[in-house]
């Protein structure tokens, strides 16, 4: 058995460049580190942009570029990714907004190759305080096989409005990922949130996470968390 530890920061910034059209700016760093396990420790930042511009009230286009650093411990040398996606935002009706992107990815450094990359998700309001929500996404993502490497995801979400300030839900995954040592990864969680005040917000939460490596042993975890989260009408930290 082996455990990991994430640190994490990220933000964003969006600006208004006309009525209709917005460029948001967003970027992060993660550092993992693993104990017990055969796996590489890494650092990874990003740095992407976003353009939409709202043709009339349900449909938005936009276009996304963004760039990633992945510094693996070790001996281990860096990689460099840039993943390029054009996509839609559109409200079918009042209950119903789906968003599809498609677009390629380049890695540069020991594995150099080039590939496709999309998603497309959908969320319903069954009642105003009720809300599903479905994701299918193809992308390149760090891990701790020391390269970035492709993944496939399922998602599943759940949430349900107790009062104007709480929230509580639930979250199913899978995940199919192909690499050096491909695994496949399947997780539950529940959760509660509670918003503060209009800038501030507290979240709880239990996940159990279960990764079978491909002709390898399953390997299974729980996390408990608490994340404290600050939005600004401009910046946001979380």
């Amino acid at each position: 058995d082996g455990t990991r530890a994430t640190g994490s920061l990220s933000g964003r910034l969006n600006r208004g460049l006309s009525e209709r059209g917005d460029l948001l700016f967003d970027g992060g760093y993660t550092g993992v580190t693993y104990t017990g396990t055969n796996l590489t420790d890494y650092a990874n930042a990003f740095l992407g942009g976003t353009w939409s511009h709202e043709r009339h009230a349900s449909d938005v286009p936009y276009v996304r570029l963004a760039t990633t650093h992945f510094e693996p411990t070790g001996r281990r040398p860096s990689s460099d990714g840039l993943d390029a996606l054009i996509g839609l935002r559109r409200s079918t009706s009042q209950r119903l907004n789906w968003e599809i992107a498609v677009g390629g990815n380049r890695v540069w450094g020991e594995n150099p190759r080039n590939g496709w990359i999309g998603d497309f998700s959908m969320s319903y309001e069954r009642t105003p305080r009720t809300r599903f929500a479905f994701a299918v996404s193809r992308s390149v993502t760090p891990s701790g096989e020391g390269e970035l490497t492709e993944a496939g995801r399922l998602s599943a979400n759940w949430q349900y409005e107790l009062s104007e300030y709480g929230r509580v839900g639930a979250d199913v995954f899978w995940r199919d990922t192909r690499g050096t040592a491909p695994d496949t990864t399947s997780g539950v969680s529940v959760w509660a949130n509670r918003e503060l005040s209009p800038a501030w917000s507290l979240r709880l939460s239990y996940a159990f996470r279960q990764q079978e490596p491909q002709g390898g042993a399953k390997a299974s975890g729980h996390t408990v968390a608490l994340v404290l989260s600050c939005a600004h009408p401009m910046l946001s930290l979380f």
